[in-house]
């Protein structure tokens, strides 16, 4: 995959894992909720690499 492919595909993973963050907060589920949002940063940092 070129790095010009990975944006829209980092973003779309970013999307889900917010849905699923959400998700996991509403339910009360913290630990959920915050691997989910780490996930959301880990992405965001690998978007300012490329």
């Amino acid at each position: 995959t070129r790095f010009r492919e990975l944006g829209p595909k980092i973003l779309d993973l970013q999307h889900r894992a917010a849905k699923l963050a959400a998700e996991a907060k509403r339910r009360g589920d913290l630990r959920r909720h915050e691997l989910a949002t780490d996930v959301i940063h880990k992405l965001a940092r690998l978007r300012e690499i490329h």
